[in-house]
């Protein structure tokens, strides 16, 4: 009866791995979003001399973020 039980429970978790690595839903509603609103986010880099540019990449991304925050606050003030 434990057998069968643990059994059921591995497949039952398997199931539900294989479910959420399947799911792009999240995934294309984020690019979506992304989208809509002009953000470029960078790609991670896959060789070690591309660390550097990504580094200056990912600076760019919260520097121009942080930049919009602020000017939405100032907005918001001001009205």
């Amino acid at each position: 009866m434990k057998m069968i039980s643990m059994l059921l429970a591995l497949l039952l978790v398997g199931y539900l791995a294989q479910q959420q690595l399947a799911s792009t839903s999240a995934n294309s509603a984020l690019q979506d979003t992304l989208s809509k609103e002009g953000i470029s986010v960078p790609k991670v880099p896959t060789s070690l001399n591309d660390v550097k540019r990504f580094e200056v990449d990912m600076n760019k991304l919260m520097q121009d973020a942080a930049d919009k925050k602020a000017k939405l606050i100032d907005e918001s003030l001001n009205h």
